[in-house]
């Protein structure tokens, strides 16, 4: 189970078995995609964590999966894709990339949570930039040529997503503590507390989210 902030976030992505060699080696398996403005090609997959639409490589990186996968790769992260087949010896290449979107839509469809309607109380308290000063001020921003205090409802959503992976995954990570420790074991609002403050510090959580987190995981028990 991942629960580190990703280090590239892949869009229009897709997955591909290769063999290496010796023929004895297990294939392995490479995620392609865009992330932001460059295209990439990841090192072997060691991992992939259906929760948080993660994976790990060989290199250590993690690599979030992003949306939908592409339906088919643009020219440049086909052509980077080609150069790195070529230069690794590779000849033959198997598509995986709806079995890691059957994998993502399982766990989803386990936990009972993705299509739901969006909390009336989630915080919003990430989007508000306050400017200092005698009267309260908010920053807003110009999208589509219209000032915007706050998130767009796209961006709410995103941040919904997110707590609420990170809530399951805290949720998966003491089941399985409890598992190996004891059975008889009590939930803590204080081991919530805890994991959130601690584990989740690189996510750059606001004050509101780490509290809906916290009660989120408190529920779940």
């Amino acid at each position: 189970m991942l629960i580190r902030p990703p280090d590239f976030s892949l869009t229009d992505w897709r997955v591909f078995e290769v063999p290496l060699s010796p023929s004895d080696e297990a294939p392995t398996l490479h995620l392609v995609g865009w992330a932001t403005s460059h295209a990439r090609v990841s090192s072997p997959i060691f991992g992939i964590d259906p929760v948080m639409r993660a994976c790990q490589t060989r290199s250590g990186n993690i690599y979030q999966f992003v949306g939908n996968p592409a339906r088919k790769l643009d020219v440049q992260v086909t052509t980077l894709w080609q150069e790195w087949k070529l230069i690794n010896g590779i000849s033959s290449q198997k598509e995986v990339t709806d079995q890691i979107v059957l994998m993502f839509q399982r766990s989803n469809k386990q936990f009972g949570i993705w299509g739901k309607g969006l909390p009336p109380f989630f915080p919003r308290d990430c989007f508000l930039g306050a400017v200092p000063g005698e009267q309260l001020k908010f920053l807003a921003r110009r999208i589509d040529g219209h000032y915007v205090v706050g998130p767009t409802e796209e961006e709410l959503r995103e941040r919904y997503e997110l707590c609420m992976r990170l809530s399951i995954q805290y949720h998966c990570l003491y089941l399985d503590q409890v598992q190996q420790a004891s059975p008889n074991a009590e939930f803590t609002p204080q081991l919530a507390e805890m994991f959130v403050r601690e584990a989740l510090k690189g996510w750059d959580l606001s004050a509101q989210e780490r509290e809906w987190i916290i009660d989120k995981t408190a529920s779940m028990r």
